[in-house]
């Protein structure tokens, strides 16, 4: 056998602990019972023996459970077995004595049950061809001990029951390993919401802050344009009535614009020093601008007022 087939046998052995010891662990925890026993075997994977084809016999071994008296049986098979080890199939189980007085004698009660290779195979045979290949092993209950059960195995039904077992191991990694993917995918698209969240959560905060400061800017502008209220129509009267009062006599006015509180003066004069002066004089502790252009007169000039609040 090459490596490669070694490894394979040892794998396909492994299977088979596995889910031994699983099916053990549940019949302890469903059950209470870790060797199995009659209920165990019930289902189609099982084909059930008539009490003709098998040999069922009491027998007394120095074993305290089943592995010892198997191996005790392996040990000295030429008297306790019918024929040949290699040309039988046995098993054993037990002890059936549940009497806990202290005997003379170390030997317990043992039921032995063996039944022919080739009885094996012809029984195989005669199953529905559907089922054949679905047998596992072969099951059968001492009328005398309906509470045990006694298995017998051939080569295809082992082979069945290891392909069986390998490929719910494998299905049962393969389904681990999905569910670790799962489960990771499932993690990192959590923490990627979280993170979108908390982007999203920054820049929620970050519009409502600007948003408040463009309140407060709107604000102040609001405050700044109800403190800075344009002149009354009385209070532009009564300063387009000085200006007039107080405008010389060589200037001419053309035109006179109101921006806010800015009162803007566009006109000619010969004298425009004179035009300031009489400005000045009218609207005395009042901002003015005064500029005339250059040229021969009468000269352009331009006034910018700012008009005193009035008094409340």
């Amino acid at each position: 056998m090459n490596l490669l087939g070694i490894v394979l046998a040892r794998s396909l052995d492994a299977a088979d602990i596995c889910v031994e010891a699983a099916s053990a662990l549940w019949r302890v925890a469903v059950r209470g019972a870790f060797a199995p026993d009659a209920k165990s075997y019930r289902g189609a994977r099982f084909a059930q023996l008539a009490a003709g084809d098998v040999f069922v016999q009491e027998i007394a071994l120095n074993a305290a459970d089943h592995d010892e008296a198997k191996k005790a049986v392996l040990l000295d098979a030429e008297r306790l077995l019918p024929l040949s080890p290699e040309a039988v199939a046995f098993d054993i189980a037990g002890p059936v004595d549940t009497d806990t007085r202290i005997r003379s004698r170390p030997e317990r009660s043992f039921v032995l049950g063996v039944i022919r290779k080739d009885a094996l195979e012809r029984l195989r045979s005669e199953l529905p061809l559907i089922r054949r290949g679905g047998v596992e092993a072969f099951v059968h209950t001492p009328p005398a001990h309906p509470h045990i059960a006694l298995l017998f195995e051939d080569n295809a039904g082992r082979r069945r029951r290891r392909l069986r077992r390998t490929s719910l191991v494998v299905a049962a990694l393969v389904l681990a390993v999905s569910a670790s993917d799962a489960i990771q995918s499932g993690q990192a698209l959590l923490e990627r919401g979280v993170a979108d969240a908390e982007a999203e959560r920054l820049a929620i905060g970050r519009r409502i802050r600007l948003a408040e400061r463009q309140l407060e800017t709107a604000r102040a502008a609001q405050q700044t344009l109800a403190q800075a209220q344009a002149p009354s129509l009385g209070q532009l009267s009564a300063s387009l009535e000085r200006i007039a009062r107080h405008q010389p006599e060589d200037a001419d006015l053309s035109t006179v614009s109101l921006s806010e509180r800015t009162l803007r003066l566009d006109g000619r004069a010969y004298a425009p020093d004179g035009a300031e002066l009489a400005l000045r004089r009218a609207f005395e502790g009042s901002e003015l601008l005064f500029s005339a252009e250059d040229g021969e007169a009468p000269r352009a000039y331009e006034a910018r007022l700012t008009l005193a609040e009035a008094a409340p």
